[in-house]
């Protein structure tokens, strides 16, 4: 299996001591996933659901963006005044 060459590759790495417990942690917790979790009922509910996902919460993520790039462009329009402001305090 693909994954378990992966991961034993992960484990012959020589890792820095603080990073050490928290790659021991994540190996364990992937191979407890590999084992225990029906990946392809998981493929299923992933095809299932991104028709939601694309209709729902993409737009959501759109609208944000675009209200984060009127509100950068809106402070960008007044950057002298605001440099003004800092500048004569």
């Amino acid at each position: 299996m693909a994954i378990s060459e992966w991961i034993q590759a992960l484990q012959d790495v020589a890792w820095p001591e603080f990073l050490l417990p928290h790659v021991e942690v994540l190996l364990l917790w992937i191979t407890w996933a590999v084992d225990y979790i029906d990946l392809d009922y998981l493929e299923y509910l992933l095809w299932l659901l991104l028709p939601f996902f694309i209709l729902f919460i993409f737009p959501i993520f759109l609208v944000l963006f675009i209200y984060g790039c009127v509100i950068f462009v809106h402070i960008y329009g007044h950057r002298h005044q605001i440099r003004e402001a800092y500048h004569t305090r």
